[in-house]
């Protein structure tokens, strides 16, 4: 317990004093020079954040304007429930539980189902740190790949992978080579859970995402508790392996479906930027992008 509360002596010291704020935010609170000064030394492009000021009274209240990058004039818990986000907030909210279901459940009792399959209690334990490593290295491949074609069609691959995966598993006799769809599992489940926090960063708007992805994370620590339980009482009750796999199958397939059915985020931010031509005329190009 003291070996995992070290980090935070060092993190929130970090965090506090190094971690930038978000220019948007800062913009939406009336720290306009703040953010122009965050643009300036990071090489963001001032034209994304800078745009149309929120007043800090409008934001605490909870009645912003409704614009393009508002869309539904609220804040808060009150933005992400209304009738504007509501099925992305379910969606997502789903998607979150099943995956910290599978992330909690294969963590806690991975190394016993493994055992009841046939593994040594050695080759059991090592089934954890394929698991994890997995998710670390695809993760971090997995981000980087979502960064150019978006989170949602990455997650949808990855929730699916972890479904294929996990179904084959329990036919696997090899002991060494039930470690590639373990790794394979490492990054459909506890990989896609850090990219469903990107995908829900991205989805909100400014003055709804700081409570979008509390609802993330908190929705989804109710299926980190149901999936030890679940998967302690089947293993109970005599269920094998088989059983145990086709059920983190089952909610990964879920969670391709959630996925695929997340709607286009109602929020639409629009940026101005310029280009020079050979000529030494330069043409103004609006873009808008949808998380």
């Amino acid at each position: 317990f003291l070996i995992g509360a070290t980090p935070i002596l060092f993190l929130l010291p970090a965090a506090w004093f190094l971690l930038p704020e978000s220019p948007k935010w800062l913009v939406a609170t009336g720290q306009s020079m703040r953010a122009q000064e965050l643009c300036t030394k990071f090489g963001l492009p001032e034209s994304q954040f800078l745009t149309k000021p929120v007043s800090r009274d409008a934001i605490e209240s909870g009645t912003p304007a409704v614009s393009a990058e508002n869309p539904t004039g609220k804040s808060g818990f009150a933005a992400i429930f209304s009738r504007v986000y509501l099925p992305g907030t379910l969606l997502i909210g789903t998607m979150s539980f099943v995956g910290l279901l599978s992330t909690y459940g294969l963590n806690t009792w991975l190394p016993v189902i493994m055992e009841n399959n046939g593994a040594s209690s050695a080759h059991s334990m090592y089934t954890l740190l394929f698991l994890n490593g997995g998710a670390v290295v695809g993760g971090l491949l997995a981000s980087k790949v979502a960064d150019r074609v978006g989170a949602k069609a990455v997650i949808t691959v990855t929730f699916t992978l972890a479904a294929i995966s996990l179904m084959i598993l329990p036919f696997t006799n090899n002991v060494f080579l039930t470690y590639i769809p373990i790794v394979i599992a490492g990054v459909g489940v506890l990989g896609t859970q850090v990219l469903t926090y990107g995908l829900t960063s991205n989805y909100f708007d400014t003055s709804a995402r700081a409570a979008g992805v509390a609802w993330c994370a908190g929705f989804g620590r109710l299926g980190g508790i149901v999936g030890p339980v679940a998967t302690g009482l089947m293993i109970g009750a005599g269920f094998g392996p088989t059983w145990a796999f086709g059920m983190f199958a089952g909610v990964a397939i879920i969670g391709v479906i959630c996925t695929m059915a997340i709607p286009k985020s109602p929020a639409v931010e629009k940026t101005i930027t310029t280009e020079p031509t050979a000529s030494t005329d330069s043409r103004a190009r609006v873009t808008e992008g949808v998380s």
